[in-house]
């Protein structure tokens, strides 16, 4: 949420531009506990990338700072309540199983993991109604929608 907080500043964004909902959820019976031995190789593997998100997190730490915790404290408590009215305007209901979906804002299914989706809520405005289809669109049928709109036809 801060990080989103810092993007709206740099980019001149509305906190309503910046709500979201969690995609790509995992089932509950598809999260494995790791062993320590995994957890260890997961930490060697992925050394660099932890040096990285280490060396930007401080550097988001001291921005964070000039901007002034408390103020970002404030902006974060916004960007909460505004997904929060988002979530309430757009989802029926939430952690639903691909198969209870409609093939539109069904997510991809791979054999290790279901990954669940959401369910819009009813009557919606059409203004809504594309709103919250966009909200809740998986990536490859985001990517779908932002290709016709770019090229004016179908992948």
């Amino acid at each position: 949420m801060s990080l989103k907080v810092s993007l709206r500043q740099g980019w001149d964004l509305g906190v309503g531009e910046l709500a979201y909902v969690r995609l790509n959820v995992r089932s509950v019976l598809s999260v494995a506990t790791l062993d320590q031995a995994t957890k260890e190789k997961l930490s060697a593997w992925n050394a660099l990338d932890t040096l990285l998100y280490d060396f930007f997190l401080q550097l988001f730490w001291e921005k964070a700072e000039m901007y002034g915790r408390k103020r970002l404290s404030r902006e974060v408590a916004q960007l909460r309540r505004a997904t929060e009215r988002v979530r309430k305007m757009c989802v029926a209901r939430e952690g639903v199983p691909p198969g209870q979906l409609e093939d539109l804002v069904r997510p991809w299914q791979t054999n290790s993991a279901t990954i669940m989706g959401y369910e819009l809520r009813a009557n919606l405005s059409q203004q809504e109604q594309g709103f919250c289809v966009r909200l809740v669109l998986p990536e490859l049928q985001y990517h779908s929608h932002l290709y016709f709109q770019q090229y004016g036809r179908d992948m």
